[in-house]
């Protein structure tokens, strides 16, 4: 199933063209000339392509003249011609746009550590910076001071949003401590706090 998936969001083009055999011969030229010389003939037929995915049997696909293997986001695509005049296509993923395991484990990307010494307007950065706001995205915020109701927090930039809980009430000082982390969920209005 990964392979599969893998080979839908990559992207490689092979080809397996070949020259046909030469064109008919020219016209005869003038007298005491030689005709001329036939125009290269077409491409011949198109051949079979063989896929061979880690162990599993060669697949034969075809007739055709390429492949196209196409990339998404977040996918590092590697070809290098083998000896045997095969290609040797690697897929891996790019961790600068796929998060891995380890960094998922350690919480660090979704960290907001509050610096702005604002009891009322917090601002955070994260790792990698957030580009936009998404609904039902989740951080763990850090303060750096206790909150005064009504409190916002600005992340990356990107704009400050209300600090609720429960919907849409103010926050108690209680909720937002210095230095004690709380998890807040963006609900698209404002950052729930949990």
């Amino acid at each position: 199933m990964r392979r599969s998936l893998l080979l839908a969001i990559a992207t490689l083009t092979l080809s397996a063209q070949t020259v046909g055999p030469p064109g008919p011969p020219g016209p005869t030229g003038p007298r005491g000339f030689h005709g001329l010389v036939g125009a290269r003939g077409y491409r011949g037929l198109p051949g079979q392509i063989t896929v061979i995915m880690g162990g599993n049997a060669p697949v034969t696909l075809g007739p055709a003249t390429s492949l196209t293997i196409t990339a998404g986001a977040g996918i590092i695509l590697t070809g290098t011609t083998m000896a045997d005049g095969s290609i040797n296509l690697s897929v891996a993923v790019d961790t600068a746009v796929i998060q891995s395991a380890a960094v998922a484990q350690s919480g660090a990307s979704n960290i907001a550590v509050s610096k702005s010494g604002s009891p009322t307007t917090y601002t955070a950065a994260l790792v990698p910076t957030l580009t936009a706001y998404t609904p039902w995205m989740s951080l763990i915020w850090i303060p750096d001071v206790a909150c005064i109701p009504p409190a916002t927090l600005n992340v990356d930039l990107l704009g400050p949003i209300p600090l609720v809980e429960r919907g849409s009430a103010l926050l108690a000082p209680i909720d937002c401590m210095a230095g004690v982390p709380a998890r807040v969920i963006f609900d698209g209005m404002n950052f729930q706090v949990f």
